[in-house]
């Protein structure tokens, strides 16, 4: 499945990468093992919030797991949630990090584990006790995984003329009697990308297979700094979705 929504203003070489990402999709897509399902909440475009203007955007995004659209039989009594992301300045092709431990953790490409500093775990929402937060819903392979997120920069320099963009990942985890545990379930790409003029345009879609190499990367640099954060090592991953 993929899915395409423009919001808002973009330009003609947002557009011509648009149409030309959707035509090629058929090959250069990876294939999900279930379905996912993005929800729009709220584009956040030069909003305020407690006195300054943010852009943004609210979503959360849906993953129902169906094994055979692999061509696998098993169960999975628990699916999280991991999530990569990276910025980049289109002006100069720089990428743009929040804090000194998501730079260190980050690959070649920019990419780098989403958590929230001091966080133990590399899972989405994960707590350090090992439950999930609110904004994440582990799902099975009979119920709905959802992920919950709200990113918002400041209006302002180097927020301006830039991407976001997020690889969402449903995985398998605690699931030592089945086949498919620690295995990667799918791939989705979601951001947004501001003007000069701080326009928020919006994309989501089916990620590319290319994206699958820089996720591995991403896993790997997280595990490298992991121990001497006193952070959790991830699990050796398989893939299920090509």
């Amino acid at each position: 499945m993929t899915s395409i929504k423009i919001l808002k203003k973009r330009s003609l070489w947002q557009m011509l990468l648009l149409v030309l990402f959707f035509t090629s999709c058929t090959n250069q897509c990876t294939r999900p093992c279930g379905e996912f399902n993005f929800l729009d909440i709220h584009v956040i475009d030069s909003e305020n919030i407690d006195g300054w203007i943010y852009n943004g955007w609210e979503m959360t995004v849906e993953f129902d797991f169906n094994p055979a659209d692999c061509g696998e039989d098993c169960t999975c009594d628990k699916i999280a949630w991991v999530q990569m992301l990276r910025a980049i300045d289109q002006s100069d092709g720089t990428y743009l990090y929040l804090n000194e431990q998501k730079e260190d953790r980050a690959t070649a490409e920019g990419w780098h584990i989403d958590r929230l500093q001091g966080k133990i775990w590399g899972y989405y929402g994960r707590n350090d006790n090992g439950t999930f937060a609110g904004s994440v819903t582990t799902g099975s392979d009979v119920s709905t995984a959802s992920l919950y997120d709200r990113p918002k920069r400041q209006d302002a320099e180097p927020y301006l003329g830039y991407i976001w963009m997020a690889v969402t990942v449903p995985v398998c985890i605690d699931n030592a009697a089945s086949t498919c545990n620690n295995y990667l379930l799918g791939f989705y790409e979601w951001g947004w990308i501001t003007s000069d003029a701080s326009d928020v345009g919006t994309f989501h879609w089916i990620a590319p297979k290319g994206f699958k190499d820089d996720f591995d990367a991403a896993v790997a640099e997280w595990n490298a700094d992991a121990a001497g954060l006193g952070y959790n090592n991830f699990p050796a991953f398989t893939r299920l979705s090509e």
